[in-house]
């Protein structure tokens, strides 16, 4: 299967990169190896994530700092739709759909 990042996902991953740039980069680092690794399980056992309540809508926690990693799945593609710092934002299933890009 393919998987790809909507804009919004690429833009999460942006923001926890100029959060944490400063404050921790050994962290940043940590952090940007454990989300790879969610990305890397999601895609090899992409029916594995818990179901959300919305059709063909997975999520995936990341092990190690727990970034809430909601992915959908059609056909062969696996479109990550947002990365979330549960700790740093409210997650929201209503906004998960929109009219975003993928790449």
């Amino acid at each position: 299967m393919k998987l790809q990042l909507l804009d919004r996902a690429r833009k999460d991953i942006q923001h926890i990169r100029g959060h944490l740039k400063t404050r921790s980069p050994d962290g940043l680092q940590g952090v940007l190896a454990d989300i790879t690794r969610c990305f890397r399980s999601i895609e090899s056992q992409p029916l594995a994530g818990r179901e959300t309540p919305l059709d063909h809508v997975y999520e995936r926690v990341s092990v190690k700092y727990h970034y809430l990693i909601p992915y959908l799945i059609r056909g062969d593609t696996i479109t990550v739709l947002r990365v979330y710092d549960t700790r740093r934002q409210d997650y929201d299933y209503s906004t998960l759909l929109g009219g975003d890009k993928e790449e």
